[in-house]
């Protein structure tokens, strides 16, 4: 039997050759934490040589007691020096990840890593993100090379654990892409390049495209079970094709050209990524529309207007593809002070429909052992990463149990 995730038919997930369904969270800071609670600074965490994996087995413990069944998480590092700090100490980093995966496997809870959360390890090599990435097959940068090492080198230390579910690319990184207001990204300290310009820095949906198919053929390389790959992108841009293929139109794709751009893009990947959020008091005052629903950043556009549409276009468009999908974000952003009764009924919209739908993976964002909440932050940034709680939270509590809940529907 294989381990981790596998893509069934009608775009269905398999675990252990049965169909997955599973709600969970993102805890963006489960490894950085073990670093520090920015996971940007040097290893103020030795002990006895290795980095202290406390914070993320209590976080892990936590969940498991709350019912989580899968977990998204940042493997890597978000600014430079964060990135430098990982690279000189990656036997460490392997290590700390494999304690984690360790007492995952005991808690039954699946991880999904996000290797490359942004682009800014490119920063490290000196290197543009377009002139860095493009032409994998044939590029000699040191941020390719650099990519193809750090892989590698984490999917041969995980892949024998169950708990690795599957291996994910990044964040969101399709939405810097094919922008007519790209704007240059600040060079990085001692660059020797003259300044940043978008030919440099500005990467292609279609660069892009090749970029993740090089990425599972390198993944494939190692790992033997063949498991899941994702994107960690979120929902395409209603105008992508025409932003793509019409020199940065922002005409609103058809359906049929926006499938053709998920094509292009996705095509070397087999999980195919979205985050969506509800927004409710935003589209009330901008709109006047029913926010019980949800637009999203795609929806109103091409004619979905609540939960369950939405997600059903998105499961058609991975069935049209012949691949699997999951919602790697969701939440509501109320911008209001926080009412349970609100929260909870527009929360129990996404779990419906992504049960309704056949949405295999479904994961909040954010859970943050961490954070404290800061009386009137109507943001809910509490003292940690934006929008997050944990089980101190009333919001916390309330989305646990949900997830706790609905995980007990579908699995028995």
């Amino acid at each position: 039997m294989k381990l981790g995730l596998q893509k069934g038919q009608n775009g269905k997930m398999l675990l252990n050759g049965k169909p997955f369904v599973g709600f969970g969270v993102n805890c963006f800071n489960l490894i950085t934490s073990c670093y520090d609670q920015e996971g940007d600074n040097p290893l103020t965490m030795l002990c006895d040589g290795k980095l202290n994996p406390a914070p993320a087995l209590k976080a892990l413990e936590t969940l498991a007691n709350n019912g989580v069944k899968v977990v998204r998480f940042n493997a890597g590092s978000f600014y430079p020096n964060g990135w430098k700090n990982v690279m000189d100490n990656f036997e460490l980093h392997l290590n700390l990840l494999d304690e984690v995966y360790t007492a995952a496997d005991r808690l039954h809870i699946g991880l999904i890593p996000s290797f490359f959360w942004t682009s800014f390890f490119c920063n490290v090599f000196d290197e543009g993100p377009s002139v860095a990435l493009r032409n994998p097959e044939t590029n000699p940068s040191k941020t390719l090379a650099f990519i193809k090492w750090f892989t590698q080198g984490i999917v041969k230390k995980l892949k024998h654990h169950t708990s690795a579910y599957m291996w994910e690319f990044g964040n969101e990184h399709q939405l810097s892409m094919d922008i007519p207001w790209w704007r240059p990204t600040p060079l990085p300290e001692n660059s020797v390049r003259m300044r940043a310009t978008q030919w440099e820095d500005m990467i292609t949906s279609f660069e892009y495209g090749d970029l993740l198919t090089w990425w599972a053929k390198i993944i494939h390389e190692v790992d033997e079970d063949n498991r899941l790959i994702g994107t960690g992108d979120a929902v395409t841009r209603p105008c992508a094709y025409n932003l793509a293929y019409r020199n940065q139109s922002m005409e609103i794709d058809t359906r049929e050209e926006h499938l053709t751009l998920m094509q292009r893009v996705n095509g070397g990947i087999d999980a195919v990524s979205i985050h969506e959020y509800t927004n409710y008091p935003f589209f009330m005052r901008e709109y006047g529309v029913d926010g019980h629903g949800n637009y999203g950043v795609l929806g109103e556009d091409l004619g979905t207007t609540n939960w369950k549409e939405r997600m059903e276009l998105f499961m058609q468009q991975c069935r049209a593809m012949n691949k699997t999908g999951y919602l790697g974000e969701f939440g509501v952003l109320t911008g209001d002070a926080f009412d349970p009764r609100e929260y909870e009924m527009q929360a129990r919209a996404i779990f419906e429909a992504c049960i309704e739908t056949g949405v295999p993976i479904a994961l909040f964002w954010n859970y943050d052992y961490f954070t404290e909440q800061i009386p009137g932050d109507l943001t809910e940034h509490g003292t940690g990463v934006e929008y997050s709680c944990n089980e101190r939270w009333e919001k916390g509590k309330l989305i646990l149990s949900l997830i706790k809940e609905y995980n007990e529907k579908t699995n028995g």
